[in-house]
């Protein structure tokens, strides 16, 4: 038996007094509803409480606290059968106890490894999903800078196309006023060869009457010098004249080639462009996970 108020075994200190120990909780003591403490617990019990209130059943103590004398030897076998039957009991539940936890840790131990087997399927699964995100990442990012690279190549392309266009027209307003000097040139060699035809439209006849008076003309030969002279300028003037035709022609014709060399370096260009409009619309309809 336990007192409710230290929590010692009363029949404890029934022995201790029975083998002379005194002390201040070795007296039982009774109260008028039945509970037995310690005296000097239920002493101090009451002297702290403001009613004399049995602290188990809570009832209102009325006379005396009765002092208990109990032999030890009957109160060692009363404690021994106490002992015995609560420990059966006590047996008997850690037995139920330990029936229950067994079978609360087997399902517990079930539980943890089918949770274990599905983790590790998912492991196994993410591991794989994230290895193909992994390469479906690293073939986006090579796509990227491939986008990238064509993107640049297309800004220098347009780059270049904005210089071959000025370039072009520059070339055009070039060649335009080359072809206005080329036709002025050739307007003067064609009245040079108009007067050319014009002087060998005069027969030997006339040539010789001509020579003829100039023969009589000795005496002027400053005069015959002076036409001779006019002669061979008119001469040189048509060589120069015909000599600047053919450099105005040779011009003429290297600007043509080179117009046609532009015009199939921005024909190949637009070829690039066009296939790069092909290449982004055929990505587009690819999508991105």
């Amino acid at each position: 038996m336990t007192c409710v108020i230290c929590h010692d075994s009363i029949f404890a200190a029934q022995q201790a007094e029975a083998s002379g120990a005194r002390g201040p909780r070795t007296r039982a003591a009774a109260l008028s509803c039945g509970h037995v403490f310690h005296k000097r617990c239920i002493d101090r019990w009451f002297d702290t409480s403001a009613q004399t209130v049995c602290p188990t059943c809570q009832n209102v103590h009325t006379g005396t606290v009765l002092t208990l004398y109990i032999d030890y030897d009957e109160t060692e076998a009363l404690r021994s059968a106490e002992d015995r039957t609560t420990a059966e009991e006590a047996a008997e539940e850690d037995e139920a106890e330990l029936r229950e936890l067994r079978a609360t840790v087997r399902e517990l131990v079930e539980k943890l490894s089918h949770t274990t087997d599905m983790a590790r399927e998912t492991i196994q699964v993410a591991t794989a999903e994230r290895r193909v995100h992994n390469e479906r990442l690293y073939e986006l990012e090579e796509r990227d800078e491939e986008i990238a690279r064509l993107e640049s190549e297309l800004s220098e392309s347009q780059e270049e196309n904005e210089w071959l266009g000025s370039e072009i027209g520059r070339l055009e307003r070039q060649a335009k006023g080359h072809l206005g000097n080329i036709r002025g040139l050739q307007r003067k060699v064609g009245e040079q060869r108009a007067r050319i035809d014009e002087l060998e439209e005069f027969d030997s006849e006339w040539l010789q009457s001509e020579v003829d008076r100039l023969e009589q003309l000795a005496a002027s030969h400053s005069n015959i010098s002076g036409m001779n002279q006019k002669i061979r300028d008119q001469a040189a003037q048509i060589s120069d004249l015909e000599y600047d035709n053919n450099e105005m022609c040779r011009v003429s014709d290297a600007h043509r080639v080179h117009i046609k060399s532009l015009q199939s370096a921005l024909k190949s260009h637009k070829n690039m462009l066009n296939e790069y409009g092909r290449y982004n619309s055929s990505d587009s309809g690819c999508g991105y996970y």
